[in-house]
């Protein structure tokens, strides 16, 4: 179970820090309301629901992002790993510290949501705009906005991704082209500049 649930946080975890608004008409509007900071901490909850399973596979935990150099998730159940997403590389670390790096440059699609992932991070929706159809979807309160993808690559990994928020990205659902889904919740946002802890110092130094 261990590698899915690692596989899993680094293809679908997607959060990423944005302004308040009611109902956003395009994705300028969301942009101009875009909050960016170069740190941002959170705990997330990650649902997996997978066709050959009967029950969900969940997770939680912590998370850092930290622009030019990654995102480093901190799984605390259903086990303890350490896992540091840079945008050509993922290293995991298990509970007993063993390491093992895998490169996703030679995966285009794999080096893709890497690229993704710290562009939605980091607020960058022109890159998003170069992988996804962007479509906000008018809400009463907050926004939503669907992902569709343009590539082969990704088109045979994921079908769509929807993002929900207000102030940051709070919750974030992705269709999968096999028919498995995932959902992933982000909660306790923090936003930097802010002391590195021992672990977090260790890790991203990587």
């Amino acid at each position: 179970m261990r590698g899915v649930h690692a596989g899993a946080i680094f293809l679908w975890a997607v959060i990423g820090l944005m302004a308040p608004v009611a109902a956003a008409e395009s994705v300028s509007d969301i942009q101009q309301r875009l909050l960016k900071s170069d740190m941002l901490r959170a705990e997330f909850f990650q649902e997996k629901n997978l066709r050959v399973l009967n029950r969900p596979l969940e997770s939680h935990g912590k998370l850092l992002f930290k622009a030019g150099t990654g995102v480093l998730w901190q799984i605390e159940d259903p086990y303890a790993a350490i896992i540091l997403m840079k945008s050509d590389e993922i290293i995991e670390w298990d509970s007993a510290g063993e390491m093992r790096r895998t490169a996703t440059g030679s995966n285009p699609g794999f080096r893709a949501f890497g690229e993704i992932i710290l562009a939605i991070l980091s607020g960058d929706t022109e890159l998003l705009g170069q992988y996804f159809e962007l479509t906000p979807i008018a809400v009463d309160e907050g926004w939503q906005l669907r992902l569709q993808p343009k590539s082969t690559e990704l088109s045979a990994m994921v079908s769509s991704i929807l993002v929900f928020g207000d102030r940051f990205v709070e919750e974030v659902r992705i269709s999968e082209t096999k028919g498995d889904t995932t959902k992933l919740h982000f909660s306790e946002f923090s936003v930097g500049p802010f002391q590195l802890n021992e672990i977090e110092k260790s890790h991203l130094g990587q």
